[in-house]
């Protein structure tokens, strides 16, 4: 392999849903602070961000509008992977607490109901990096849709024949000469780049490139792909030009109204 480049991943010993609910909550402070540097933001929706983690609380003692607290949790997790959904959370939470669930009701289904096809259930229901064992409390707003998440997972891989994957095979290798470039989402709920923490000990030659904002899904268009040529070409990270998308990252307005 001459070059490896990663995008917005999690290093394969590392529990994906061990780290699910904490990363969730980074994400969702890192756009209240987003918004509250807005004052168009700040001044709509003060307290938007407690607002969440107290409906998820009420609506999952009681269900409002037929939604549980977890399946709201769903919905914003849903939205914190795209930058452009992500800036209508505001909006969402706040009328959901004033009693409209317009904005909710657009922004998409909370169905935790999880469907997995024949590759999908071999990594899922077999490979340790899933991490369907975890169990929290993680302290966040997203502990129990994590739950949720993961028994929903479980149910989906109760009928998939399981096969033995010894943890010692879902280990990074010594170090190795490979030059690895890694993308991440500054503001990922899912694979930031705490995921990555010890790639540059697995693989000395490595640069991770942090896109501040941008969630799990991002294109930014011709410097990304600039980098990749340039790194390609040059079969090292030594030397590389990683300043060529500072400043690309454009934060689309808030929504501020239904």
């Amino acid at each position: 392999m001459r070059t490896l480049i990663l995008s917005a991943g999690t290093a394969i010993d590392v529990p994906f849903f061990d780290r699910y609910a904490v990363n969730a909550q980074r994400s969702l402070e890192q756009l209240a602070r987003l918004c509250a540097s807005q004052p168009d933001c700040r001044k709509a929706f003060p307290g938007w961000e407690r607002q969440f983690g107290a409906l998820v609380k009420a609506w999952n003692a009681h269900p409002e509008n037929g939604m549980t607290g977890d399946e709201l949790a769903l919905i914003v997790h849903v939205m914190l992977l795209d930058l452009e959904k992500a800036v209508s959370i505001p909006l969402v939470v706040s009328s959901a607490a004033n009693g409209d669930y317009a904005p909710l009701e657009r922004a998409g289904s909370g169905d935790l109901h999880v469907d997995l096809d024949l590759m999908s259930s071999s990594i899922w229901c077999n490979e340790p990096w899933a991490g369907l064992d975890a169990k929290g409390p993680w302290d966040t707003d997203f502990d129990s849709y994590t739950t949720a998440r993961i028994a929903a997972f479980q149910n989906a891989c109760s009928p998939v024949p399981k096969r033995a994957e010894p943890r010692s095979l879902w280990t990074l290798p010594a170090p190795s000469p490979v030059p690895v470039l890694a993308f991440a989402g500054g503001a990922d709920p899912q694979d930031p780049v705490t995921n990555l923490s010890d790639l540059k000990q697995h693989f000395p030659d490595s640069r991770t490139v942090v896109l501040p904002h941008i969630g799990h899904q991002f294109g930014i268009g011709g410097c990304v792909d600039q980098i990749m040529a340039d790194f390609v070409e040059r079969r090292t990270t030594k030397g590389l030009d990683t300043t060529r998308c500072d400043g690309a990252v454009l934060v689309p307005p808030f929504e501020l109204t239904d």
